[in-house]
């Protein structure tokens, strides 16, 4: 888009770090889904991409609509051919994962595919 954009705006629970880029879409394969992750004890079901909605258009420090970000992930990721499993759409970043037991994570847990 030509400018910096704060990942704040994804208002994301979990930033992973040492991926390459988009590599957790890698871990979805179908809606509900069947791929599990690690994340330090505590396993997760993976099951679908986060489809993002107007919400990353505001600002996280004003909450004012700001920047037109969805139509240019939805063409970046059309361009990369992904679409979400669930919906089938191109504006998706990041994943959507279920904890399948009541535990803890914590910073500098490490995130693996199971």
């Amino acid at each position: 888009m030509g400018e910096r954009i704060d990942p704040q705006r994804f208002r994301m629970n979990v930033w992973m770090r040492g991926l390459k880029p988009f590599e957790e879409l890698t871990w979805v394969d179908k809606f509900p889904g069947t791929k599990e992750i690690q994340v330090g004890a505590c396993r997760f079901r993976v099951d679908d991409a986060c489809e993002r909605c107007k919400a990353i258009e505001a600002s996280p420090a004003t909450g004012k609509y700001d920047l037109e970000i969805r139509e240019a992930l939805s063409n970046m990721m059309s361009q990369r051919g992904y679409k979400s499993p669930h919906r089938q759409t191109p504006c998706v970043m990041g994943i959507l994962a279920q904890p399948l037991a009541n535990c803890f994570i914590r910073r500098g847990d490490t995130i693996t595919p199971a």
